[in-house]
Formats: structure tokens, C-alpha cells, sequence
């Protein structure tokens, strides 16, 4: 049972007073904020790196659109919480949204394009690798040949021991 004594004796000096709701929305927001500009950096690094990877041949292209929807969703993400948060009047949250839907389509029809591109080498691969190996075999049989009256003017050595 508490008592009016033991309440007196307790350190309330730890304990703040709620926070009225506009206050702690306001902090909410300013938080996300600034959990979404720290992912702009890192996000834009990672897809730097996917795209060196598949220049490599050590990426494929979904690798690369996960990691361009990911800095797109950042940029997006962070202009919300920007524009929530009073930091960016409603004009630029619209300017910023158009320019990244812009690059979005840009993208797209980048990736349509490769993959269109992809597409027709495929198809066109087994005919060209067909002539490739054509033309090498008359050209590998032609030195086989060569090789053939090359050795057979060389004089076959006796045969004599064995050396392991």
C-alpha cells in the first residue's frame, strides 16, 4: 500500500511531463526525416556499386532495378517527410515528385531498351556462333592438314627405351 510519505520520498526529477501530440508528432516526423536523408547517401553508393558490378558481368539488371527502386524510394521517402515536417513548401514536394518520376520513366525506357537489345542477341546468337564454328572448323582443318604434310616429311624417330 502506497502511503503519502513513501510518494513524498520518491526522485521525481527523471520524469518528464508528456508531451502534447502536435509536439511529439513534430519529433516523429523530424526523426523520419532524418532517418530518410541518412539512407539517401548509402542507397546512392549501393547503386553506384550495382551498376560497376553489371558493367563487370558480375550483376544482373534485377540487381540494378532493386537497387535504383531503392534510392528512388529514399528520395521519394525523405521528400514526404520533408514536406510533413514544413520543410519544403508543397510546389517543391511536386517539383521533387515530377523530376523523380521523370527519372523513373527515363529508367524504364533504359531498361526496355537493354532488354530489348538482350533480347535480339540472343536470338541472333546461335546464328552467329553457327558461322563462327563453321568457319573455324575449315580453318582448324586446313592446319590439321598443314601439320599432317608438315610431319609426315619428318623422319619418325626409332623406337628406343622408354624414359617415366
Amino acid at each position: 500500500m502506497t502511503t503519502a510519505s513513501s510518494v513524498a520520498d520518491f526522485d521525481f526529477t527523471g520524469f518528464q511531463p508528456p508531451q502534447p501530440p502536435e509536439i511529439a508528432l513534430s519529433n516523429l516526423r523530424a526523426v523520419r526525416l532524418h532517418r530518410g536523408v541518412g539512407q539517401i547517401g548509402p542507397k546512392a553508393d549501393q547503386f553506384e556499386q550495382t551498376v560497376s558490378a553489371f558493367g563487370a558481368g558480375e550483376a544482373g539488371m534485377k540487381k540494378v532495378v532493386e537497387s535504383f527502386a531503392g534510392v528512388l524510394k529514399s528520395f521519394h521517402d525523405t521528400a514526404r517527410a520533408a514536406s510533413r515536417q514544413g520543410l519544403i513548401s508543397t510546389q517543391t514536394r511536386e517539383a521533387v515528385d515530377d523530376v523523380l518520376g521523370s527519372l523513373a520513366e527515363e529508367f524504364e525506357a533504359s531498361f526496355r531498351q537493354v532488354h530489348s537489345n538482350l533480347r535480339r542477341v540472343n536470338e541472333m546468337a546461335p546464328e552467329m556462333a553457327r558461322d563462327f564454328f563453321a568457319e573455324a572448323s575449315v580453318k582448324m582443318e586446313r592446319l590439321k592438314t598443314f601439320w599432317d604434310n608438315a610431319a609426315s616429311n619428318v623422319e619418325k624417330p626409332a623406337a628406343g627405351p622408354r624414359m617415366n
